[in-house]
């Protein structure tokens, strides 16, 4: 245990506001204490004989300095009160009040001051059912404590309690919670950081909507080392249409998959909303995506192997044995397995989920149980097979309120299960991730320069770049041809990425030419130029993130950038060797590391364009807000930009300084 064990596993509590009220914030927290707290409590309360246990009416009166207070009172007594446990010597307090929002930095100052360790204000305390240690008002705490291998850390107190109650009625074992409110000085992060070294923990699912980068990026590496998995909703990932999508990059930057990216990179996992959230901590114990799907009642199977092959999990083929093992006991080798259409006992069914869970073809099998005549029964067989093969069987329940009963004996036996087969293909899906799932937009923006402007600067940085020649008039046009030589290309000029519907390839001669100016003279200035050599298309793009900082984007480019959303992340700054891996991970950095498809592409070429984008964003003034490269036509020996933009971080107005580096 490190810096936190006051708050995590206290020996002493002391809940100033305490009552027998059990209406109150005060008396529900006291009760929670008084009943499941195994080790020393005192209550603190102005008022005499609040509580009939026994209390003091003012924190200097208790008999020793308490590992963790709870301060469950008024915000104008709060700064007084929390001053008065660091005299004392407390070693942590606990802020419930929501109304000292905005008090943050005076409520820091007080605890520095006396070392004390400060959770709050506006949060709903901490939940350690692995300790016994309920600093919480909760009433979620009615349903009891259930200790478990998991852990949930979030801003939100009321996320906190709702979790709490759906894991206890579903028996899933989160052994503690943690609500951290405005984070005055405690902060998500800096739970996840002792959570790496807890023993008792494998598991953990965060709600953010504040980040610190440099910390979450040093927790997220420690639970990783620690072998632990990290599952994260993020608040926040979306922004209003358009309003920070000045490039690709930066519409990337700002729908998610920055986060996502960023949060990949180390190892966590990223989820969309509280059920997946929920699912994914019941998940994380398997051990990769090859499912076997399985039903003991009802035609979910092939809905659910629908599913999965949707999200990119990998239905998987039964081994030889495994075939051979169900038709000892007469039931179809099939996957999906629909056990209601064999005529079967409960018992031999039980038998065919457990050849399943032991198919070496596949990692996790998922059984769906609804509605049924003899559902108590069904589990009672099934529950061994469970109990057995723990991390590679997931129990799905799609069953009616009818059934709860019968769910909560399985509950009740120590078993857990995840309501609704969707939300569990979601989370493992999220855990285990085929494909990229943000799409890339389209920007605009008033701070773009002028593509003249954009090709300066680009050669003047070392990355070369097609020449071309802006016009407005088939004339020109034809003039611009004969300079650059046929073959040409047509474009409109003032869209940074425009699509296959604002380019004409393959002009050979002047018909060709003018009849490609009349498509597109509603739309000049146009730009004229070479047509580039055959080679694979790249996008690589840099975006100043005001989060994150400066972020580099490389992988598949040219018209299917939208479409392939093959493109990987990462902050800078980078060295080469960081954009090679960074490539890797890509689809079409993997299909290069084949021999024959490296012959194809120049990737030193390819990886020195990045190095200068980067290089460029990170040394430009006025700073550079988004650069965007696209294609990047790379040849067996050296590579092209095609088409770029760039987009300004503040003002439209480059420095002419900067235009004219050499």
């Amino acid at each position: 245990m490190g810096r936190l064990e006051p708050l995590l596993s206290p020996q002493s509590i002391a809940v100033v506001g305490a009552n027998d009220d059990p209406t109150t914030y005060g008396g529900r927290l006291w009760g929670y204490v008084a009943r499941y707290f195994p080790g020393r409590r005192y209550a603190v309360n102005r008022r005499s004989g609040a509580v009939a246990e026994g209390s003091v009416t003012d924190i200097l009166e208790l008999p020793e300095p308490p590992d963790a207070v709870v301060l469950a009172t008024p915000s104008a007594t709060v700064p007084a009160l929390l001053a008065r446990a660091g005299v004392m010597g407390a070693r942590s307090v606990i802020v419930l009040d929501r109304e000292s929002l905005g008090n943050e930095r005076d409520l820091r100052s007080i605890a520095a001051d006396t070392g004390t360790l400060l959770l709050g204000p506006n949060c709903l305390g901490l939940i350690n059912a692995n300790a016994g240690v309920p600093l919480s008002s909760s009433i979620s705490l009615e349903r009891g404590l259930r200790p478990g291998p998991f852990a949930f850390v979030g801003q939100s107190g009321a996320l906190m309690g709702v979790l709490h109650a759906r894991a206890i009625d579903t028996g899933l074992g989160v052994g503690l919670y943690v609500s951290t409110g405005s984070q005055a000085q405690l902060r998500v992060e800096d739970f996840l950081l002792e959570i790496a070294v807890l023993a008792d923990i494998r598991a953990v699912a965060v709600y953010l909507e504040d980040l610190d980068v440099p910390l979450f990026e040093a927790a997220a590496e420690a639970l990783a080392a620690n072998r632990k998995k990290l599952i994260v909703l993020k608040g926040g990932l979306t922004v209003r249409g358009g309003e920070a999508s000045a490039a690709h990059s930066r519409s990337l930057a700002s729908n998610g998959q920055t986060f996502r990216a960023f949060a990949g990179q180390l190892g966590a996992t990223v989820v969309s909303d509280v059920d997946e959230l929920l699912a994914a901590l019941a998940v994380s114990r398997t051990a990769g995506p090859r499912l076997n799907l399985a039903t003991i009642s009802g035609g979910l199977a092939v809905v659910g192997t629908d599913q999965a092959v949707s999200l990119g999990l990998p239905v998987a083929d039964l081994s030889p044995a495994t075939r051979q093992t169900l038709g000892e006991i007469d039931i179809p080798a099939t996957n999906p397995l629909d056990l209601e259409s064999v005529a079967s006992t409960d018992g031999r069914k039980a038998e065919a989920i457990a050849a399943l869970a032991a198919d070496p073809a596949a990692d996790t099998t998922v059984v769906v149980i609804n509605d049924m005549p003899g559902l108590a029964t069904a589990l009672d067989h099934l529950g061994p097979v469970v109990d057995a093969a723990p991390d590679r069987i997931v129990v799905c329940s799609a069953s009616s309120r009818q059934e709860d009963p019968i769910m909560q004996r399985w509950v009740e036996s120590g078993r857990w299960y995840v309501e609704g087969l969707t939300p569990a293909l979601r989370a493992l899906a999220a855990i285990y991730p085929r494909r990229p799932s943000d799409a890339i937009t389209k920007p605009a923006s008033p701070n773009q320069l002028e593509p003249d402007r954009v090709s300066h600067i680009l050669s003047s940085l070392g990355i070369p770049m097609t020449e071309g020649r802006e016009i407005r008039t088939a004339r020109e046009a034809r003039e611009a041809a004969r300079e650059l030589g046929y073959p040409v290309v047509l474009k409109i000029a003032s869209a940074g990425h425009r699509g296959k519907h604002g380019v004409r390839t393959g002009i050979t001669d002047e018909a060709a030419l003018d009849a490609a100016y009349l498509d597109l003279q509603d739309h000049v200035p146009l730009l004229v130029q070479p047509e580039a050599p055959p080679g694979l298309e790249f996008y690589v793009g840099t975006v100043a993130d005001p989060r994150f900082g400066l972020l580099l984007f490389v992988g598949m480019g040219g018209a299917r950038l939208e479409g392939a959303r093959d493109v990987a992340v990462t902050r800078c700054p980078v060295d080469r060797d960081s954009i090679r891996r960074l490539l890797g991970t890509t689809a079409v950095g993997r299909w290069l590391e084949n021999p024959v498809s490296r012959q194809l592409v120049d990737l030193d070429a390819l990886v020195d364009i990045a190095h200068h984008a980067v290089t460029a964003a990170m040394q430009s003034l006025p700073p550079i807000g988004s650069l965007d490269l696209n294609p990047v036509i790379v040849h067996p020996s050296g590579a092209t930009v095609v088409d770029a933009k760039i987009t300004l971080a503040g003002s439209p107005t480059m420095d002419p300084a900067f235009l004219e580096a050499e």
